[in-house]
């Protein structure tokens, strides 16, 4: 695995200078009310009462006006380019109250669902 930072993605994809790679990401489990759907970039201002950044985005079904992908801080170290590797790639969420960062490690199956 490699982290790519967003320049070295931008150079290596060819995107223009108005352009950014987004990743939204939909978190579903049975216990969950509703869908948690993020984003890795603060595309607009969704609310000011909580200050709130996201994505908006048809992905998955969501609706854009009431169901935005929210703003997270977070980086993806994306799968190397082996062909024999199974596909998987690992995301970094900060740790709530500091102290570093977290890692979870996703495989194709669960980023399928």
């Amino acid at each position: 695995m490699r982290t790519l930072s967003l320049n070295a993605r931008r150079a290596r994809e060819g995107l223009a200078p108005g352009e950014v790679e987004v990743l939204l990401i939909e978190v579903t489990h049975p216990d969950l009310d509703a869908p948690i759907r993020l984003s890795t970039d603060p595309t607009e201002r969704i609310s000011t009462d909580p200050l709130v950044y996201g994505t908006r985005s048809v992905w998955r079904g969501a609706n854009p006006a009431t169901e935005p992908f929210l703003f997270a801080l977070l980086s993806a170290e994306v799968p190397g380019d082996m062909e024999e590797a199974p596909a998987t790639a690992t995301l970094a969420l900060p740790r709530a109250g500091g102290g570093g960062w977290r890692r979870r490690r996703a495989g194709a199956a669960a980023t399928a669902q």
